[in-house]
């Protein structure tokens, strides 16, 4: 009964009756999703065997293009699972393509996957796109889920922020709720959205920030993980992952520090304490110099070494 009312006060019907034909059943279940884009509604899923754990079907034709390979994988572990069609990333991979939607209570879980396969891929994947969301904007972030997070923010900025995220995040690859929780969180940390100014990292910033006063193991020591932001601190590589330590340690000790979420960081009062003085090329150009990000975002989402340069086109056009 709670499961229909549910669905019923969400305007949100059970996925359609499937006839164990797994050609029709995929176009039903990929027709069901676009269904649900179109009237701006959740897509509701079952475990399975109430909405099959996966259908693969060869040669299926949506619109005018025919597509050599499509599955459709049902990860839901809950009756019912709810998910905001809108909410996806898109992967491109060698001869695949997958679009991966998340689960509307675990943001971080994904709850169903479409999937081709095919040796035009990039172009298959764009007509798959275009065919299930039919231009509409996907919503990497809503304005709801901002205001949780940052309660005071007033409703102008709020919407300011929600549309030019949502319209420019994903040239940046910002598109996972992983990476999208840490750039909150970084920005929204330094900036509380009132300023999202590239001057965040200044001289003094680099003593105040939480990225900068990130913790990582040492032996049974803390130490500061960024310590070649410092001056007399060096990294002992940049060509190498994973992140490389430095020549010496900035030891922090523990009741120094506190945790947030699964990262532990230094406390900001201890930090002004050590008389560290941040390294002119970190921070010497405006907007800032592209060596800051290269740094801190080498060896992680996906990133390659310092030297690769990979962390400043998250956050810079050139």
């Amino acid at each position: 009964r709670a499961k229909l009312l549910k669905e019923k006060l969400l305007d949100c019907p059970t996925v359609p009756a499937l006839s164990g034909d797994q050609s029709k059943d995929l176009v039903e279940m990929l027709k069901y999703v676009k269904s649900k884009v179109a009237n701006n509604q959740q897509v509701l899923l079952h475990q399975a065997p109430e909405t099959p754990a996966e259908l693969i079907a060869e040669n299926v034709k949506l619109g005018n293009t025919t597509y050599t390979k499509l599955r459709f994988r049902n990860n839901s572990t809950v009756n019912p699972s709810f998910s905001d069609p809108l909410n996806y990333t898109a992967e491109v991979y060698d001869k695949s393509a997958a679009f991966i939607f998340y689960d509307k209570d675990k943001p971080t879980n994904q709850l169903f996957t479409i999937a081709l396969f095919d040796e035009k891929n990039k172009e298959k994947k764009d007509s798959l796109e275009k065919w299930i969301f039919d231009g509409k904007n996907k919503k990497l972030i809503t304005e709801e889920a901002l205001k949780k997070v940052f309660p005071s923010l007033n409703n102008e900025r709020r919407k300011e922020v929600v549309k030019f995220f949502n319209q420019y995040a994903s040239n940046y690859k910002i598109n996972t709720p992983i990476k999208i929780s840490h750039f909150f969180g970084q920005i929204g940390a330094e900036t509380s959205l009132s300023n999202l100014s590239e001057d965040s990292y200044s001289k003094s910033g680099m003593l105040t920030s939480d990225l900068t006063r990130t913790c990582r193991k040492s032996g049974n020591d803390y130490v500061l993980k960024y310590c070649d932001l410092f001056e007399n601190y060096n990294s002992l590589s940049t060509d190498g992952c994973p992140f490389p330590f430095c020549s010496s340690n900035i030891v922090i000790p523990t009741d120094k520090t506190y945790v947030s979420g699964l990262t532990t960081y230094a406390k900001a009062d201890y930090i002004a304490t050590l008389g560290l003085e941040a390294k002119d090329e970190y921070f010497n150009e405006k907007p800032n110099d592209l060596d800051f990000f290269d740094y801190v975002y080498a060896c992680r989402l996906g990133n390659g070494t310092i030297n690769s340069k990979d962390g400043s086109p998250r956050y810079r056009k050139c």
